[in-house]
């Protein structure tokens, strides 16, 4: 495998990946996302990639200012794990995620960027009530067919 290839697979593996990619420079651009970014989001690569990471409404984001006066606290804590907060679609919808976020520092410790991955909690949030109504009815299921057996038992047994 030569670094041509590797670079290729990279791009397929990136893009393969379910969670959404944003990539941001030091000043908070968006510079690279993946396809699940433009899926979770609504947004093209193309209105994502150029625009100010502040786009996407994140409500537990400490990004403000733009160019050279852009700050965020990612920047200072370095990296952010299993962060709760959600997001605001291009259609306007409210978007519950989980944030993990690292920066991107050289050999020589200089900051480059910064890294996002976004997790779609939408299913994990509706998943309780559907798991439980799923139990229901399996659960009502034998029940319900034990209770037509016991009928029809039921039913041999009594005179008419």
């Amino acid at each position: 495998m030569d670094q041509q290839d590797m670079v290729g697979f990279w791009k397929t593996i990136v893009d393969t990946m379910t969670d959404g990619l944003i990539v941001v420079d030091t000043d908070g651009m968006i510079v690279a996302v993946n396809q699940a970014s433009e899926q979770l989001t609504g947004y093209t690569r193309e209105e994502l990639i150029g625009s100010q990471c502040t786009i996407l409404n994140c409500d537990h984001c400490s990004a403000r200012g733009s160019g050279k006066s852009f700050t965020c606290d990612l920047f200072e804590t370095k990296q952010i794990e299993q962060r709760k907060c959600s997001i605001t679609t291009k259609e306007g919808a409210v978007l519950p995620i989980m944030k993990n976020a690292s920066v991107l520092a050289g050999k020589d410790g200089s900051v480059g960027g910064a890294v996002e991955m976004l997790t779609d909690l939408r299913a994990l949030v509706t998943r309780p009530e559907n798991c439980q109504a799923e139990f229901i009815d399996q659960e009502q299921r034998p029940m319900a067919r034990d209770h037509r057996q016991v009928k029809d038992y039921a039913g041999y047994l009594l005179p008419d």
